[in-house]
């Protein structure tokens, strides 16, 4: 490229406000925003089925980013007849790549303890919505998720089915306290037959990539995918993406929950849920808000290969 020309090009980036870096190239950085939802698509999903490890993916999104910035500056300058060569020997257009996996977002935590063959109607129990048709009266099958959460807050599965036939029968609740009332008035107010486990609260773009990635690496190798620690204040309760329905969300756990990611069926922002979302249905964007999570602990082998499957970007998160 001519010098004069060069200089022309550069005068041009000047007046529009950018300034030179360390190396005499004009650094542009890309804005940040979050990414909307057919960029989070080619994260976690391939056009067929939910990518095995959207990571693998992340540097090409950032980099879709960096090259639509640079079309737009490309026709800033288009009085110029700028092509891409000469502007890259010029300018250096950046991503800010570790604020783009910073970023948060509503998500949600989807769980399957077994009862997903049975599309989640293990959940549904009497008195509650077609408890009749779907359940076994009052009695909780093992891998019904209620029961996995109801054992693992430190209660039996006699407990549950006791208050939900006090409720039905007695007509009243005076007896029923703490986590027992919640998930008893929990199964009372379903509104649909497939009533999943749903955990809502606010994760990084990161943590949803990885946790994401963990999973599928557990349903991959057979291997054990580790745990994470939820805040007891996280929401949870029974959610129907495909007709749109659920209940109370309102199931107060007594302590944190540990829930094993073997469990995790899926999690990726609310906004990319298949059929409805959470948000959706019930527009009340408060309910991410309480809790969260507080730990994840993961085997060695895991931790091993998330070197090669998780996040393939520079080291310093710059594209």
């Amino acid at each position: 490229m001519e010098a004069s020309r060069g200089e022309q090009i550069r005068l041009e980036l000047a007046r529009m406000g950018y300034v030179r870096d360390l190396d005499g190239k004009y650094l542009i950085q890309v804005p940040l925003r979050k990414l909307e939802k057919k960029e989070l698509e080619k994260l976690f999903y391939d056009g067929l089925k939910w990518r095995r490890y959207p990571g693998l993916s992340f540097d090409s999104v950032m980099e879709e980013l960096r090259r639509t910035e640079q079309a737009a500056l490309l026709e800033k300058l288009s009085g110029l007849n700028v092509c891409s060569e000469e502007l890259e020997e010029i300018a250096r257009i950046t991503v800010p790549v570790r604020e783009h996996l910073c970023q948060i977002y509503r998500g949600d935590i989807r769980v399957d303890t077994g009862d997903g063959a049975s599309e989640y109607t293990l959940n549904t129990l009497e008195p509650g919505y077609m408890g009749w048709l779907y359940g076994y009266g009052y009695h909780i099958q093992n891998r019904a998720s209620i029961a996995w959460l109801t054992k693992q807050q430190g209660y039996k599965k006699g407990d549950l089915s006791s208050a939900l036939h006090c409720i039905e029968e007695n007509g009243h609740d005076h007896e029923l306290q703490g986590y027992i009332k919640s998930a008893a008035y929990e199964v009372c107010n379903e509104l649909t037959s497939r009533n999943q486990l749903v955990f809502l609260l606010e994760l990084t773009l990161e943590q949803i990539m990885l946790l994401f990635t963990c999973a599928q690496w557990g349903r991959q190798t057979g291997n054990w995918p580790g745990y994470v620690v939820l805040d007891k204040e996280t929401r949870t309760g029974f959610f129907d993406a495909g007709s749109g329905s659920g209940s109370r969300m309102g199931i107060r756990p007594e302590r944190d929950v540990k829930l094993p990611i073997k469990y995790i069926s899926s999690v990726y922002p609310d906004d990319l849920e298949e059929g409805y979302s959470v948000l959706r249905v019930y527009e009340d964007r408060s309910m991410w808000k309480g809790g969260g999570l507080k730990r994840m602990v993961l085997p060695k082998k895991l931790r091993g290969d998330l070197e090669k499957i998780f996040l393939n970007i520079e080291k310093d998160n710059q594209m």
